[in-house]
């Protein structure tokens, strides 16, 4: 087995690798990275390997930017110190996810589960497209997301349904929800957060400022610069303009 290692700790990486081989010595570790810039580099100019071992805090940033930049289509094994992206995880072609620090029967645990859902789909000529789908779907059964958030209305909180949520927008450090009846609320919980815990079919992080629901989208224009450009119910006196690296994400997921 192939395996890449995406991680920013050069002591973790070498515990990875050397757990990996105990575990299995046929392994080949093609290369280690720490930094999205070069795992960038280096998935477009190599072959896909037939395993990612990925954290998502590495030395320039959220790991999860490089599927922004590349079509990832191996499958991926997380191993993270933080345990609150798991959600977003699943949304992309995870086999698992492990928190640090990881000992080797779940390591073990995570590469049998890995081997398992290969050997099902080595007959398909379209192997890494196949599995990230059935990934997909597997994961998408057990993922859990808000419902309600609560949020202040003046000094009282209150609960607001998810399905009452036109979008949530930064502004001058402050994050707030706009409701479907233009209600404005302040909302303590940062878009960053927001992005992992709410249904990836109704919201979309459309750049750093904005995240809208896809039933307040009145209109989409062209923008320069082969962006976008969105207009919402109700209306704000604020450009929302898709960031280029997200606009075929936000095709992508208006189309599913």
């Amino acid at each position: 087995m192939k395996v890449l290692i995406i991680e920013d700790e050069f002591l973790f990486q070498l515990e990875l690798k050397k757990m990996l081989l105990s575990i299995d010595p046929s392994i080949v570790i093609l290369q280690t990275i720490s930094t999205i810039k070069d795992a960038v580099h280096w998935l477009k100019h190599n072959e896909s390997p037939e395993l990612i071992f990925l954290d998502i805090k590495l030395a320039d940033g959220n790991s999860f930017e490089i599927f922004e930049h590349v079509d990832v289509k191996s499958p991926i094994i997380f191993v993270t110190a933080y345990n609150d992206y798991a959600i977003k995880a699943f949304e992309l072609n995870s086999i698992d996810y492990l928190i640090k620090p990881i000992d080797e029967n779940k390591l073990r645990q995570s590469i049998n589960k890995y081997n398992k859902l290969k050997n099902i789909f080595f007959k398909y000529d379209d192997y890494y497209s196949t599995l990230k789908q059935v990934i997909k779907e597997a994961n998408s059964e057990t993922a859990v997301y808000k419902n309600r958030l609560l949020v202040y209305k003046g000094n009282n909180l209150i609960p607001v349904n998810t399905d009452d949520i036109a979008y949530f927008y930064s502004e001058d450090k402050v994050n707030f929800l706009i409701s479907n009846d233009n209600q404005k609320y302040i909302n303590n919980t940062t878009l960053e957060s927001l992005e992992q815990q709410l249904n990836p079919k109704e919201f979309f992080r459309v750049n750093r400022t904005f995240i809208i629901n896809i039933h307040a989208i009145k209109k989409i224009s062209p923008y320069f610069n082969y962006k976008l450009k969105v207009e919402v119910i109700p209306d704000i006196k604020m450009d929302i303009v898709v960031s280029r690296e997200r606009t075929q994400g936000f095709k992508e997921w208006l189309n599913s």
